[in-house]
């Protein structure tokens, strides 16, 4: 094997490793403030959608 294919190799492994820690990155700092922002969003509508009602 030359050293071109331990390269194509190791770009494999690379974006594995990179996609592996996003997610986690994702599953543990923007997930939660994306279900505050959607919970706020939801209680705003909500609110008017009762105001508007009444």
């Amino acid at each position: 094997m030359n050293v071109g294919l331990w390269l194509g190799l190791g770009q494999f492994a690379t974006t594995f490793a990179i996609t592996m820690g996003y997610v986690s990155f994702a599953n543990r700092v923007l997930d939660p403030r994306a279900a505050a922002i959607r919970e706020r969003l939801e209680a705003q509508e909500l609110a008017h959608a009762e105001e508007a009602a009444s």
